[in-house]
């Protein structure tokens, strides 16, 4: 006789007559500490399990009618999935050491029940809490901890207690499955497939299709699984991933991560075209969109479009694996691939471009990396050019000019490609003088506050200012005019060739998603130009500059919280320019410092 029922078993006989009303399978007194297991509670001085327990179902004393049954602590007229009905308890028979297997199977002293079956110890996925073996993942009374419970209206995932399953699963009796692969919740939560099968694609099965793995009854994808990532039981550390079947701190090319699992956004019908959207009931997911059909050249397998013509688990059918030795090129099993193609675990890859499998099987290029040549490479947007791990723009950059490498010396800049002599450059405008505005600034829309808030050198800076202008400092072909810029919501005008009719103007963006630009101002009138996106880091200070080119072309580049490190520009062809003043205007707490003029 299992232990907990040596005592309780005859009290219960002798108390039958009085209806005793905690007399409940399951029930015992506590140990010798006067303390419960974990998970119980004491009511009429036995420990009972309010989860499970008829007579003290929730809580002590909530007994249920005739015909209920207590089911996660609530009456029920059937007992919910994975639960068995014994003797007016839900009981999980996976578990359960006194119903193990079947009601009352009660497993010898100093032996658990494993997976329906007594043993001397839990086997993954089950823990042994308090000499019960239980499922970390999915016990609502102890989710990834012994004894730690989820509250009301809580369930278990892998991550923890959660108000709602995540994308793809679904809440079954407190817990969350994916009912695509979960054997004993297989396409709804009351379908348990037979002993002997599998879940695969919502449908059980003898083995496992579609190029997952039998992981203890459950159909695995080897390499994407942080719990099972190259073999099953191989769990991946915490802050990495599971790419390629291999354990890395990051998803490889064509994957993207979706709450710590690396998924294929144009075929994964649970994150379809972005991670938690899920294709309705009889969608599959091709090319990023739910599709009644997949698209051409795929082919529907179990809920995933498949290319037939190269896939070793699904070659010419869905469900037809190759062999082992033998691989899938143009829909048939054979022992090698056709010309150009690479034999890598079993599926045909061309190492030239295959961005997980990069000039050998199983390389894995980066999140920012295509696979050219059988070499994984950093690809950058049109101007720029690879320096090292980084792309960088060589017609303005200092350290990379003309070509990487090239570094100009102290009091050089990069101009066009090419190292220039600095001219002697002036601060026209420092916001250290009294009240604003004044002379010889000149006020088209009033506006603007000066303070220590929006300083970045010296004692103050401006914040918000109207449009203000002067025409004592001319901008000219060779003339370069900048201005400090801290972002909040709105923009900073940096006006040339300004005059009381307008000014032209290069304008940092920090609304509208974020850009630099050119305009044609006139008051709050505006027409827009040529404009380029930019991402900004809320708080930081850039350097904003604009230099007057020979043909009317003005060049607007944004430097870094250095000052000296570029990180994007903006050309534009006015056609001429003219040799006007300056202008300043900024709206939306954006703050600004230091307009200097290098003539």
């Amino acid at each position: 006789m299992h232990p907990s029922m040596t005592h309780f078993g005859l009290v219960c006989l002798v108390a039958a007559a009085a209806t005793l009303a905690g007399c409940a399978s399951g029930a015992r007194r506590p140990s010798g500490d006067g303390e419960c297991a974990s998970g119980e509670a004491t009511c009429d001085g036995y420990c009972v399990n309010t989860v499970s327990d008829p007579a003290h179902c929730g809580v002590c004393g909530a007994s249920c009618e005739a015909g209920q049954v207590c089911s996660s602590g609530s009456c029920e007229s059937a007992c919910g999935p994975d639960l068995t009905e014994c003797d007016g308890a839900c009981r999980d028979m996976r578990f359960d050491p006194l119903n193990c297997g079947s009601c009352g199977n009660s497993c010898p002293s100093g032996e658990l029940c494993n997976m329906s079956a007594c043993s001397g110890s839990c086997s993954a996925p089950a823990t042994d809490c308090d000499g019960e073996c239980v499922d970390l993942t999915s016990n609502a009374a102890h989710c990834t901890a012994c004894g730690n419970a989820c509250a009301a209206g809580e369930v278990c995932t892998g991550d923890g207690c959660q108000v709602g399953c995540p994308g793809g699963q679904t809440d079954c009796g407190g817990a969350c499955y994916d009912l695509l692969v979960d054997r004993n919740h297989c396409s709804s939560c009351s379908n348990a497939c037979a002993v002997g099968e599998v879940c695969s694609g919502g449908s059980c099965a003898l083995s496992c299709g579609g190029g997952l793995a039998d992981c203890a009854g459950v159909c695995r994808d080897l390499t994407v699984d942080n719990n099972n990532c190259g073999a099953c039981g191989t769990t991946c550390a915490g802050g990495e991933v599971c790419s390629g079947g291999a354990c890395t701190v990051s998803c490889g090319g064509g994957l993207v991560n979706c709450g710590g699992l690396c998924r294929d956004l144009t075929m994964d019908r649970n994150n379809c075209g972005a991670c938690g959207t899920v294709c309705p009931g009889g969608q599959v997911c091709t090319a990023g969109t739910c599709m009644v059909t997949c698209g051409a050249g795929l082919t529907d397998c179990g809920g995933i479009c498949r290319d037939l013509t190269l896939d070793g688990n699904n070659c010419g059918a869905c469900g037809t694996v190759c062999p082992g030795g033998q691989v899938c090129a143009g829909s048939v099993c054979t022992l090698s691939c056709t010309a150009g193609l690479t034999a890598c675990s079993g599926v045909c890859r061309d190492l030239t471009n295959d961005a997980m499998n990069c000039g050998g099987c199983g390389v894995a290029c980066g999140a920012s990396e295509s696979c050219v040549g059988s070499a994984c490479t950093i690809v950058c947007p049109a101007g720029q050019t690879v320096c090292g791990t980084s792309c960088t723009n060589t017609a303005f950059d200092p350290v990379n000019c003309g070509s990487c490498g090239t570094i100009c010396s102290g009091g050089e800049a990069c101009v066009t490609g090419s190292c220039t002599l600095l001219v002697t450059c002036t601060d026209v405008e420092t916001y250290e003088a009294g009240a604003w505005p004044w002379a010889p600034w000149a006020v088209d829309t009033a506006g603007g506050t000066v303070g220590a808030a929006s300083a970045h050198d010296g004692a103050r800076g401006m914040r918000d200012a109207g449009w203000h202008y002067r025409t004592d400092i001319s901008v000219g072909v060779g003339s370069r005019l900048s201005s400090w810029v801290r972002g909040g919501t709105g923009r900073l005008y940096l006006g040339f060739d300004a005059s009381p009719a307008g000014t032209k103007s290069f304008v940092v963006a920090f609304n509208v998603g974020g850009d630099i630009r050119f305009q044609n101002n006139v008051g709050y009138s505006h027409t827009e130009l040529t404009t380029v996106s930019q991402t900004f880091v809320a708080g930081r200070w850039y350097r904003m500059e604009v230099e007057i080119m020979a043909g009317g072309v003005a060049v607007g580049r944004l430097y870094d919280q250095d000052g000296t490190t570029l990180l994007n520009s903006v050309t534009h062809n006015y056609g001429s320019i003219g040799t006007g003043g300056i202008a300043i205007r900024s709206f939306g707490a954006v703050d600004s410092d230091t307009i200097n003029h290098c003539p």
